[in-house]
């Protein structure tokens, strides 16, 4: 049976709410974990509350009124204030360009990878990679939450909702309201344990990387969401319970993905 946890873009009309637990027929919920609906209020910050008021699918923007009764303008996936319409749409024409590039450069490696399978060694091996990167993840990476103070409350409600116990203290960095309203939650992956294989794979399932000085980054709270029910842990450092997670993937999808996420957590080849 087979199990591939990728990247959402657009979600279902009528999808299950993910974060914030509401679904409407006219809801989308964002890149980063955001469910969006008319008459939905979002804090931002030293701005305080918005509502929103209309949402413009085409162009991946909403608007919204402040409490003052002024209107802004944001964009969908990032939650950032679109100032000029015309330059925001071109941006986004760009960016689509590039994820079109990105995507074909991609299905090109990933062809000439699979054409030297066997030089590739045990990566390609996997029949699901997504237990394959969950066992590598478990093995070599870290996951954060970054949480707005003013949703604390919210964060730990959450967090015993999905693991059945609230979050260890300590475990999760609180953000001030200027920085962000919403709930982060990362992976992290040392730039000494990072392979081109395992670049690929992510760019495979269709996450992205973030590279900064020590590691690099995905932010794809959704499926973190996912890897916590499964039995990862949130911490920095974390230490991830893998027999734990192991069992529960043996128990939930059986022998197969058990034996992927096994050779994830064992894959091992030189930094790229």
């Amino acid at each position: 049976m087979k199990f591939i946890l990728s990247k959402s873009k657009w979600q279902e009309i009528g999808a299950k709410a993910n974060w914030l637990g509401k679904t409407s027929a006219t809801s989308y919920t964002n890149p980063l974990g955001i469910e969006l609906y008319e008459g939905k209020s979002l804090n931002l910050g030293a701005q305080g509350m918005a509502k929103i008021i209309s949402m413009d699918f085409p162009n991946k923007i909403i608007s919204l009124t402040k409490e003052d009764g002024s209107n802004v303008t944001m964009d969908m996936d990032t939650l950032e204030i679109v100032t000029n319409l015309e330059e925001h749409k071109k941006a986004r024409e760009e960016k689509e360009k590039e994820k079109a590039l990105r995507k074909d450069r991609q299905q090109r490696q990933r062809k000439r990878r699979e054409e030297n399978r066997k030089g590739v060694g045990v990566l390609f091996d996997s029949e699901n990679k997504s237990f394959f990167l969950m066992g590598f993840i478990a093995a070599n990476g870290t996951l954060s939450a970054q949480v707005p103070r003013d949703q604390v409350a919210q964060y730990e409600k959450e967090h015993q909702e999905i693991k059945g116990y609230p979050p260890v203290t300590g475990s999760y960095d609180i953000a001030s309201e200027e920085d962000k309203w919403y709930v982060q939650l990362r992976i992290h992956i040392p730039k000494t344990k990072m392979t081109m294989d395992i670049k690929n794979l992510f760019g495979i399932l269709g996450f992205d990387l973030k590279e900064t000085k020590a590691s690099f980054d995905v932010n794809e709270t959704p499926y973190i969401k996912k890897l916590l029910a499964l039995g990862f842990d949130i911490g920095n450092p974390s230490k991830q319970h893998i027999q734990h997670i192991q069992d529960n993937i043996k128990k939930q999808y059986g022998d197969l993905p058990e034996q992927d996420f096994v050779a994830g957590v064992n894959y091992n080849k030189p930094i790229a």
